[in-house]
């Protein structure tokens, strides 16, 4: 039973890590134009569009992450091609631990390439800010964390309520 409960933990863990990398993959994919922003401005830089950008550094984000579509994509697919296979390898019974093991090792290689994309973009968007462009983004990083924190925090605190009340 224990080997059961730590191969779920393991994958739950596992699943949480590749929600995060996916939500920034994700975040990096152009969108539809939404309030008066160019497509694809806000994709992997939070907050882009939040910086005031002059039509030059839009140009060149928009250059920098049409540069880098096919690797995302081809990230993306992989992502979801190791994560359905440790998925699968997870619910096979009985439990075969070096499957879980060996697709766990290949989801998390791949998540690793995904993160140096995601931080090689980020460089490259970062580098077209100003200095108080990049100081404004610093800012606005850390205004998400802390809401990110208190969100946490507050679903902590329901969870706990709820497992209160008889």
């Amino acid at each position: 039973m224990k080997v059961i409960q730590k191969t779920k933990i393991a994958a739950v863990i596992a699943a949480a890590g590749v929600a995060i990398g996916l939500g920034t993959a994700v975040s990096a994919q152009p969108r539809e134009p939404a309030g008066g922003e160019h497509r694809g401005m806000r994709g992997g830089f939070p907050g882009l569009g939040q910086l005031g950008l002059s039509d030059d550094q839009r140009q060149e984000v928009r250059r920098i992450m049409e540069l880098h579509k096919a690797e995302r994509q081809a990230i993306g697919q992989r992502l979801r091609e190791a994560r359905r296979a440790q998925s699968d390898a997870v619910m096979t019974v009985p439990v075969d631990e070096s499957a879980v093991r060996a697709r766990s090792a290949e989801l998390a290689k791949v998540e690793t390439k995904a993160a140096v994309l995601r931080a090689r973009v980020h460089a490259e968007v970062y580098n077209v800010l100003t200095p108080e462009q990049q100081e404004k983004a610093k800012a606005l990083r850390a205004e998400r964390e802390a809401r990110g924190v208190d969100r946490r925090e507050q679903w902590k605190h329901e969870r706990q309520d709820h497992s209160a009340k008889p």
